[in-house]
């Protein structure tokens, strides 16, 4: 009987089933010396594992209201006609259609500056967000909106994005951005040639580089300036946490991309 009440607590999660079937272990068993202090161990046992899951709710329910005050945010955007944008934990509210965070599996953003004659005229910002099926562009204008708005962004799906690629790639998916396909062992990239369009060639992590210039992340081959994939920001789907994971990859040295993660 002990072991069916351990059996269910350790391979489905009956806790209180557990509990009750100890108890009963304990009142039938009260005369039995051995049978009743095995019990009263499995109770304090049981007791504690409640105690420390009560905990962990609590601990679990305070971090998720951090999580959703962090990411509440409501601002207008628009010169003339302004439109309200609000994200919270229920979605991204834009134009009268509602977005749930967790429907959302890519993000672009950017900036552009414009002049004339050389003289600054102001910066155009984009934030799109979007499904596997959809995506919703927002243009900007106040560089404090873009950055309040990016900042809950991040923390709303950015990182589940990040954790989702790094479990795609150790299950040995490959992941296309642009004209760079992704691994957990390196990058395929397309060679460049002049009147036609080169084959892909497999590059490990140790041999590769990466750097940004123009609006572009640029991945390339050390010592080889006809193998690089340059990903747009404001075109590329997910590129500025391709280049997060990457950067952090580059600080430790290993075979793999999730490798360094874990």
């Amino acid at each position: 009987v002990r072991d069916v009440g351990i059996y269910i607590f350790n391979e489905h999660d009956k806790l209180k089933l557990s509990k009750k079937i100890t108890e009963m272990l304990q009142e039938v068993f009260a005369e039995v010396v051995n049978v009743a202090d095995q019990a009263g161990e499995d109770a304090d046992a049981l007791a504690d594992i409640a105690e420390q899951r009560i905990a962990a709710e609590k601990k679990s329910a305070k971090q998720e209201a951090k999580w959703a005050r962090e990411i509440t945010f409501e601002v207008e955007i628009g010169a003339l006609f302004k439109e309200k944008f609000f994200i919270s934990p229920s979605g991204i509210q834009w134009k009268g259609t509602t977005t749930t965070l967790d429907s959302i599996t890519r993000v672009r953003y950017g900036g552009t500056s414009h002049s004339v004659n050389g003289i600054p005229t102001g910066t155009d910002f984009i934030i799109a967000y979007g499904t596997n099926s959809n995506m919703t562009t927002i243009h900007i204008r106040k560089g404090k909106t873009y950055q309040a708005i990016l900042a809950r962004l991040w923390k709303a799906v950015s990182t589940k994005i990040l954790l989702d690629i790094l479990n795609r790639l150790k299950a040995g998916e490959k992941i296309t951005f642009g004209d760079a396909v992704v691994t957990d062992y390196g990058v395929n990239i397309r060679r460049k040639k002049i009147f036609a369009s080169g084959d892909f060639e497999q590059c490990k992590w140790s041999e590769l580089q990466m750097w940004t210039a123009d609006g572009c992340l640029h991945i390339g081959k050390k010592n080889d300036k006809k193998l690089v994939a340059s990903l747009a920001y404001q075109d590329c789907d997910n590129v500025h946490i391709l280049e997060f994971v990457l950067r952090h990859k580059f600080q430790k040295p290993g075979a793999t991309l999730s490798g360094s993660f874990e």
